[in-house]
């Protein structure tokens, strides 16, 4: 009988043992481990805008992780800065939140574009920004821009010729023989119907605003499946001849160094032409040197694109 007791001891705590052992087995394959994840935050914005005149800031989180998501979507958080210590009035604000799933990977991003303005002509320091996404495991991602620099120009001088000039230019219109000056009225009168003439025929030639939203709405698709090649074979041509157009310049056989410098001499936006020329830049490196811009790059593209189109739109009669 005592042999028979020690024998169920040993039974009892050998299972015990076996027990104890398969439990933390049993635990870690049931937790549901994260892919290899990383995370990215920058910060771009207009290196030369005007003070008086708004401008862009766009601040961009994004997320990369090694494989498929298997519970909750990472969402990037992005703590932002005190704009009005910095000096800017915020015009407008809005938040976007995209994820892209592929074999390779998957990708989430969150984008804050801001629309300030700078009353002072100055240096502005953007100070880094940090982020924060929890992955599905419950692991917290952290990260933070660095530091952007901002140079805010003074309001350029009005253009037009000076007062003396125009005074001495009605002096003599009116010292001009009554008889000549009559003959003028059916020449002003010629040039002013020739000249609206022109411009409702540019008017019915230009695109309807349906069509361009169409066009827009195919170029935010292409930056979402980051095809950044057709993006930029289509976006390019597109904002050198609406920018050309508004400035009243030629745009044809210029490259992109001639292109920026014609557009800086008739454009007064310095920071609208920063911004071009950065787009450009991007774009000839996609198409000469197979480079990859990142998602955030892409976007912040997209939103230059939008404004200058919208922004070139004609106006409806009344």
């Amino acid at each position: 009988m005592e042999m028979c007791a020690l024998a169920g001891q040993a039974i009892v705590s050998a299972a015990g043992f076996l027990l104890c052992a398969v439990a933390p087995l049993v635990g870690a394959n049931a937790a549901t481990p994260s892919p290899a994840a990383e995370l990215a935050v920058a910060t771009r914005a207009d290196p030369y805008p005007v003070a008086g005149e708004p401008f862009e800031i766009t601040i961009s989180a994004e997320v990369k992780l090694a494989g498929p998501v298997v519970g909750t979507v990472p969402v990037p958080q992005v703590s932002a800065p005190d704009w009005a210590k910095l000096g800017l009035r915020v015009l407008s604000e809005q938040t976007s939140f995209r994820t892209q799933a592929a074999p390779s990977g998957t990708t989430c991003v969150t984008q804050l574009a801001v629309r300030v303005v700078a009353d002072r002509p100055g240096t502005i320091v953007l100070p880094p920004v940090s982020a924060a996404a929890t992955l599905p495991s419950g692991d917290v991602l952290r990260g933070q821009s660095q530091s952007c620099k901002v140079v805010v120009a003074k309001q350029p001088a009005s253009g037009g010729a000076p007062r003396s000039a125009r005074t001495a230019g009605r002096a003599k219109l009116v010292a001009v023989p009554g008889l000549v000056g009559l003959a003028l009225v059916p020449v002003a009168t010629l040039v002013f119907v020739l000249w609206l003439a022109a411009r409702r025929a540019q008017r019915h030639g230009a695109v309807p605003e349906q069509s361009q939203e169409r066009e827009l709405a195919e170029l935010r698709k292409l930056a979402e499946q980051e095809n950044a090649a057709e993006f930029y074979a289509r976006a390019v041509p597109r904002i050198r001849q609406a920018l050309a157009q508004r400035c009243g310049f030629s745009e044809a056989g210029l490259t992109t160094a001639e292109f920026v410098a014609e557009l800086g001499a008739h454009c007064p936006d310095r920071g609208l032409v920063g911004r071009v020329e950065q787009c450009l830049t991007v774009a000839d490196g996609v198409k000469f040197a197979a480079a990859r811009p990142r998602p955030a790059d892409l976007f912040h593209d997209l939103c230059l694109v939008e404004t200058i189109l919208r922004d070139s739109r004609p106006q409806r009669e009344e």
